[in-house]
């Protein structure tokens, strides 16, 4: 049976433990001591942390006021954009109208010119009428200038068929225009008022001139 006792030359190998090896350990109040912050390491970093807690504050503070000058510039931005678009409309209005007026100028000059050189669109007018008129019992009066006169008679002649109708010469009413008149109804086809049917969809309130 081996012998439990080791001997002393196979324990070369290892440290030998000595009670004294704990001595030179350092105290936890030493430790403690070391790991405290110094008075002017508090110092330093309430400074730090009073110069960052500045720095946020200053930087929030010049993100509000730029928020607010740009709100105002954006605000008075609007502003203008909306007086501009104002301005525009009212202008666009202004054009539009000065160009419906200037075309209608025209339009009666030309119309004035083509009814003297073609005085047979009296018969157009005299034939609109008729067919608004429609079915009637009686007479038929036939209202025209008298320059007119001559070409719508035989145009009636032609066309009235079995109505009953007589022509009658009216120098109130200017040329190219009539009015029919029954014993129940009376329809304008003169220029002035066909005229005014026109304006009135374009808005306008100009009236025919000769």
């Amino acid at each position: 049976m081996a012998s439990p006792v080791i001997p002393k030359s196979k324990l070369s190998a290892f440290e030998r433990w000595d009670m004294g090896s704990f001595d030179g350990a350092p105290k936890a109040s030493s430790v403690a001591a070391a790991a405290a912050p110094t008075a002017s390491q508090i110092a330093a970093r309430s400074r730090a942390e009073g110069l960052e807690a500045g720095r946020r504050e200053g930087l929030e503070a010049g993100r509000r006021e730029a928020f607010d000058e740009n709100a105002a510039r954006i605000a008075r931005l609007d502003a203008l954009v909306s007086s501009m678009a104002t301005d525009l409309a009212r202008l666009d209005a202004e054009l539009a109208r000065d160009v419906v007026e200037l075309g209608l100028t025209v339009a009666r000059k030309i119309i004035g010119e083509a009814i003297r050189v073609h005085p047979e669109v009296v018969l157009h007018a005299v034939a609109e009428a008729l067919r608004h008129l429609g079915h009637v019992d009686g007479e038929i009066h036939v209202l025209v200038n008298p320059e007119d006169a001559s070409i719508a008679t035989p145009w009636l002649h032609a066309t009235a068929g079995a109505r009953t109708w007589s022509l009658k010469e009216d120098a109130t009413i200017a040329r190219g225009g009539c009015r029919i008149v029954t014993k129940g109804s009376e329809i304008d086809s003169t220029l002035p008022h066909r005229w005014q049917r026109v304006t009135a969809a374009l808005g306008s309130t100009e009236a025919w001139v000769e």
